[in-house]
């Protein structure tokens, strides 16, 4: 069975623009995901991506290579 891979949102740079245009995800959603994660500035962001089941996980330029950022719980 096919499972859809993880779409690179942000790598060392800028957002990829094409890439949030093919989800229909907007730069204010985007900046919106990544402060829940405790990410107030784009420029923190090493790598983002959106995953298969809809979330965004974010990895800080300064965290070197541990896990993402943990999400705070939704209400």
């Amino acid at each position: 069975m096919l499972k859809p891979s993880k779409q690179p949102l942000i790598e060392n740079g800028p957002p990829n623009k094409h890439a949030m245009r093919r989800q229909f995800l907007s730069r204010a959603e985007l900046d919106a995901q990544l402060r829940l994660q405790g990410i107030e500035d784009i420029q923190h962001v090493r790598v983002a991506y959106l995953e298969p089941n809809g979330m965004i996980s974010a990895f800080r330029k300064d965290a070197g290579d541990v896990e993402p950022t943990p999400r705070p719980p939704e209400s």
